[in-house]
């Protein structure tokens, strides 16, 4: 164990130990904008990345969007076609001895618009359409071919040809030997041949949808907590597997709503789809996907294993509190109403607009007027949900969080030596007559241990007020989509009407 604290100023010199803690704060999911200034600047979508020393490839679970890196170009002889190696995410389960996850991709956007591909040479691009117009521009038929590899060089997924193949054209300046393998890697060549007809002067915004077999919740943190590559490189032996299993069956239960045509319809609790900004730290990564599956990452000091605590409205009472066993006062620290937040803004990557960033406004005096206060003054909080591109189920974990916002009772109290088989994230009972507590249900968020002068052991225990009610399923009604403004390309007429003489 590590010694957390050393309480110099007490007689006793009682030495501290944290043996399990709630890492992730349920109460305050991830958060962008004002809320959190120091927070990377967001540019609302994955962008296409210029060619760097220092970028990163993102790593993507479930069904998401990316616009891709630049790491490798030439040109040929004649200076009319160029060749881009655009690197998109990472392969996940990629260490030694595991089978690397499946990458497909689906559409493909360049310019804005659809690339419609040939029915035989899969990789040509015979049409861009734009769908605001219903337009298609056919003269670029030929001069963009966009080649898709799904893991390294040597695994085409739209040709028959290798990466190293097609970038060893005997017309180009600079070509690939056999040592580009681009090993763990997703990635695309575009081939673009100039022209100033089909608007062709260079590589523009290029956006690919790209599928990953791996979305199960648990099996994500799993992957990002044990890769060494891009992940946390936590050995298996200090993994909880028993939770993320738990949270895999969790997320895969099914929950009902109303699409916005009145049908009703059910879909899974909880799955990813999205990237992990692998430019921030990796807590940061945990605490983006905690948030986008409502549930608490835990470490546990006397097992040395990190997992997750699966917030649901089944639990078992780990422990009754009381005064038989209780061993100290009771410390009661209500959270400020200023802190408790009654108005959520979520932002989510919407999978309807390639994932480009949507936010929708809950207020918890709609959902539940009940739990406000009253004359509460309105507080508004940003959550950033990464890895949910589904308003539906941006919705339903929004109910969530602003009804947990409302458990704002936090106790500190301390037990004997018996108390040290808690965890984080156990749900105690606590009873005790000056309070009016009747076997009250709280979840532990830390325990620690304070060993005394005399060898005896103190645990004392970090209190937060539970309610399973927070996490019971509630109706809910998918947006109504906006009406198309009809506002298209601003450089297409679309089809011009032959005119009509009236007069000489």
């Amino acid at each position: 164990m590590e010694v957390a604290t050393v309480a110099a100023e007490v007689a006793a010199f009682a030495i501290s130990m944290a043996v399990s803690m709630a890492i992730s704060f349920a109460m305050s999911p991830s958060l962008g904008g004002p809320n959190n200034p120091n927070a990377p600047r967001d540019p609302g979508n994955r962008q296409q990345v210029p060619p760097a020393t220092a970028n990163k490839l993102p790593v993507m679970y479930g069904d998401s969007w990316a616009g891709g890196t630049v790491t490798d170009l030439s040109i040929t002889t004649n200076d009319q076609t160029m060749y881009y190696v655009l690197a998109l995410c990472e392969v996940t389960n990629t260490n030694p001895g595991q089978t690397p996850d499946t990458i497909t991709f689906g559409d493909v956007y360049f310019a804005g618009k659809k690339c419609v591909f040939d029915a035989t040479k899969q990789y040509q691009v015979n049409s861009l359409l734009d769908e605001s117009t219903g337009e298609s521009e056919t003269n670029v038929k030929g001069k963009i071919k966009i080649y898709l590899y799904s893991n390294g060089s040597n695994t085409p997924t739209n040709s028959d040809q290798t990466a190293i193949q097609v970038m060893s054209d005997s017309a180009l300046t600079y070509k690939w030997d056999a040592t580009k393998l681009m090993t763990n890697c997703a990635f695309a060549i575009l081939v673009l041949t100039y022209s100033v007809t089909a608007n062709i002067r260079g590589l523009a915004q290029t956006r690919f949808q790209i599928k990953n077999s791996r979305h199960k919740p648990g099996d994500c943190f799993y992957d990002y907590l044990i890769n060494t590559r891009y992940g946390a490189a936590i050995p298996l032996n200090q993994i909880d597997t028993a939770s993320l299993d738990e949270l895999n069956v969790y997320s895969d239960q099914s929950f009902t709503y109303t699409d916005y045509s009145g049908v009703v319809s059910t879909q899974t609790r909880f799955r990813f789809d999205g990237a992990i900004d692998t430019q921030k730290t990796i807590m940061v990564g945990l605490q983006d996907m905690t948030s986008s599956c409502d549930c608490i990452l835990r470490y546990d000091e006397v097992t040395a294993q990190w997992g997750v605590i699966v917030q649901k409205p089944t639990y078992t009472v780990a422990m009754a509190i009381n005064d038989s066993n209780m061993n100290g006062p009771i410390k009661v620290t209500p959270i400020d109403l200023s802190n408790s937040f009654n108005v959520a803004e979520v932002k989510f990557p919407d999978k309807s607009n390639q994932d480009t960033f949507n936010s929708a406004t809950f207020d918890l005096a709609q959902i539940d007027p009940a739990l406000m206060y009253p004359n509460e003054p309105v507080n508004k909080q940003s959550i950033l949900l990464s890895f949910v591109n589904d308003d539906v189920r941006a919705q339903y974990i929004a109910n969530r969080f602003l009804k947990a916002a409302r458990e704002d009772l936090q106790v500190t109290c301390a037990i004997g030596f018996t108390g040290i088989q808690l965890e984080a994230g156990d749900v105690v009972t606590l009873t005790n007559a000056n309070y009016g507590w009747v076997d009250k249900l709280f979840r532990t968020n830390k325990v620690s241990q304070t060993f005394k002068e005399d060898g005896s052991i103190i645990v004392e225990l970090l209190l937060m007020e539970f309610n399973p009610t927070v996490y019971d399923d509630v109706s809910i009604t998918q947006f109504q989509p906006s009406p198309n403004t009809g506002i298209g390309d601003p450089l297409v007429f679309g089809t011009v009407p032959p005119p009509i003489v009236e007069t000489s």
